[in-house]
């Protein structure tokens, strides 16, 4: 046996997969992406950056190639390639 003291979730279904996700949004989150001393390696993409104009997000992860444009999205998760257009309010 081997005592893990780290983080995991069991992302098993469509509904912890994204409650998984939304904890990220948290503060502090259970996990944090940005540790220097527990490097994420993921596979690359070739997608254009999000392009956000006129937007607020607030405590929320965008995807890479995603577009918002005037909108206010807070405390949500953006997938990837999503659009998000005038007067859209993600909550």
């Amino acid at each position: 046996a081997y005592l893990f003291n780290d983080y995991w979730e069991d992302i098993g279904t469509i509904r912890s997969f994204f409650e998984a996700n939304l904890a990220l949004t948290e503060h502090p989150p259970k996990f944090s992406f940005y540790d220097a001393t527990k490097p994420m390696y993921t596979s690359r993409r070739n997608l254009p950056p999000t392009k956000i104009d006129n937007s607020k997000i607030v405590d929320s992860i965008i995807s890479h190639g995603s577009f918002l444009t005037n909108c206010f999205i807070e405390h949500s998760v953006v997938s990837i390639r999503s659009r998000i257009n005038s007067n859209v309010h993600l909550k």
